[in-house]
């Protein structure tokens, strides 16, 4: 360490700056590029961590946690293999608007460019799938790099950030002194709305004349809806103000897969998801409305499914210059990419609902279109048939029963999902009532994503009760997790749908592949006992009798439990609404 004194290593630095930067959890695998930074975090008072089996669910499980805490969920992994294993969670998290912070281990920067052991091109791999990436070259630039990484995740749209840390950065000394100065000149904490999600709070970018013309538009409309998306669950007020607008002028709501919730599913307004395995009524609606209020929605293919004649009684009153389509989102880059707006402003939906609010006329009652609306409720409910499950369980009916037993619940609910015909009967057969209550991979589909997600939003939330619903296959991607959460002590309940099969690839099958089954149907260990071994308490369901006693034994188990239920297979959940009217 040469002739300085009172030495502070790039490590210690590092600790230090994760303290000041208020991170309260780290999930992340050890490895030599990085086993400096973890010796100085050792046992630190500052941060939980929590220790994967892989590297994947280190990533699923910082966005559990940080669309739980509406905070960056923090990673930190070693070169080679354990940054590529992130490649799936940055790209998960990009896609779905989930602020993270990947801190990266290298090989010491006088080995880059000589294929050293486990030395990957990180940012070249990174820069496609993450927000931005940044590469430390000096100890005195990692706590203002750091500081960067985490306003970036929170600004504007939220995303992922990669943060490439080599060996010798590490292991690097300054005068303790001096560093701490140059820390302590850092502009921290910072400021909420940048530290959180919707950093762009204060900076609105909508108009005063198009304030004006979307308040008009939503005044003379006499079928309006309102389609809301991911943006707001990530504006700070933007579920307030959403409720707002929908109570003062009476406008009903539907909502994509990652918004539910963000508008009670018990309100008479409430429509329910669009898109391709949403509900009747929201589909119907969607298509008859002469004013449709995009908020905070990119409008991707499930929801549209059919872009010519996603709203067309809008569309078709935007080309006769009456009312027709508004779409507020934070990125610019989704803007007008699907169908065309009257109104496309790129702004904070929060933000831009609080400015057209005040000039918006209160209206108590729309009797024809409402009447309307709860017409195709009665008409077009989701429903199933007991006997289609040949005796077994129907899957459906396991979520009915849970969401009774949610409802007399005095703790707050998390539901996590993994990817399958499970995650969207979950949409459909649960009520959402309150947002940030479902976390799920929306746009990247990523199986294996529930049970590491749930054990980042226990770790962030230990007030809340929160359930991962799994299938089978999706489960089977990321059950070694169930260990980490048995060594952390993370109480989290696993419910698998058990149908020895991937029931969507299946679907699919059955419907364009003449019932051919390539490759679709696995066979699956003893859940329940590979639970056990892994320290974590396990029950199975195999009759609809044993489902209301099997489902109390499981939430109200004090430690990680889960609970195999042996579901019917073969099972069609793709809604056709082309033939209703």
């Amino acid at each position: 360490m040469g002739s300085i004194t009172n030495p502070i290593t790039g490590a210690e630095v590092f600790h230090e700056m994760l303290h000041r930067l208020e991170v309260k959890a780290v999930f992340g695998y050890n490895g030599a590029a990085v086993v400096s930074i973890f010796d100085a975090i050792y046992q630190s008072p500052y941060f939980t961590f929590v220790l994967p089996r892989h590297e994947q669910g280190a990533g699923h499980m910082a966005q559990g946690y940080a669309r739980a805490t509406q905070s960056p969920g923090v990673v930190l992994v070693t070169s080679g293999p354990g940054t590529s294993n992130m490649v799936t969670p940055v790209l998960d998290a990009a896609m779905d608007s989930t602020p993270l912070v990947v801190f990266c281990g290298q090989v010491p920067q006088q080995y880059l460019g000589t294929h050293a052991f486990q030395e990957i091109p990180t940012e070249q791999i990174m820069w496609p799938c993450a927000k931005a990436c940044f590469t430390v070259t000096s100890v005195e630039a990692l706590p203002p790099i750091m500081v960067e990484a985490f306003r970036t995740a929170g600004r504007g749209r939220p995303g992922p950030v990669v943060v490439v840390l080599p060996r010798d950065i590490s292991t690097a000394a300054l005068d303790r002194s001096e560093m701490h100065r140059a820390m302590m000149s850092l502009p921290l904490p910072l400021p909420a709305g940048l530290n959180a999600w919707g950093g762009t709070v204060g900076t609105s970018r909508i108009t005063d004349e198009q304030v004006a013309t979307i308040a008009e538009m939503i005044n003379q409309s006499e079928r309006p809806v309102i389609l809301a998306g991911q943006g707001v669950v990530i504006s700070p007020r933007g579920a307030r103000m959403l409720n707002e607008l929908a109570q003062t002028a009476t406008i009903a709501v539907t909502t994509t897969l990652p918004a539910l919730g963000c508008f009670n599913e018990e309100d008479p307004k409430s429509l329910g998801m669009v898109g391709q395995y949403g509900s009747a009524a929201a589909n119907l609606a969607v298509r008859k409305a002469d004013l449709l209020l995009v908020f905070g929605a990119r409008l991707d293919d499930r929801v549209v499914r059919d872009a010519k004649t996603f709203a067309l009684k809008a569309r078709k009153s935007l080309l006769a210059e009456r009312i027709g389509v508004v779409q507020i989102n934070i990125d610019e880059a989704h803007l007008n990419d699907v169908i065309p707006a009257g109104e496309a402003v790129a702004c904070d939906v929060g933000d831009a609902i609080s400015r057209v609010l005040p000039r918006v006329h209160r209206r108590a009652s729309r009797p024809g279109w409402m009447g309307q609306q709860s017409t195709w409720k009665g008409l077009y409910p989701f429903k199933y048939e007991e006997e289609d499950g040949g005796g077994q369980i129907m899957p459906q009916a396991v979520l009915e029963e849970l969401d009774r037993h949610l409802k007399g619940q005095s703790k707050p609910v998390i539901i996590t999902t993994g990817v399958g015909q499970h995650q969207m009967w979950a949409t459909q057969f649960l009520r959402w009532t309150r947002q940030r209550k479902i976390i799920t991979s929306g746009s990247l589909g990523t199986m294996g994503f529930g049970l590491p997600a749930a054990i980042g939003a226990k770790v962030a939330r230990p007030d809340a009760l929160v359930i991962d619903l799994d299938g089978d296959s999706s489960f089977c991607m990321t059950m070694e997790e169930l260990l980490s959460a048995s060594q952390a002590g993370v109480d989290v309940k696993v419910i698998v749908f058990n149908n020895q099969e991937q029931g969507m690839v299946t679907e699919w099958q059955t419907t364009n592949c003449d019932k051919r089954y390539s490759h679709s149907h696995q066979s699956n260990p003893r859940f329940g006992a590979l639970a056990e071994a892994m320290g974590v308490q396990a029950r199975v369901c195999s009759s609809v009798s044993d489902l209301p006693g099997k489902l109390s034994w499981l939430l109200q188990t004090r430690s990680a439990a889960l609970l195999e239920v042996r579901v019917a297979s073969k099972l069609r959940q793709v809604v056709s609404f082309s033939d209703l009217k």
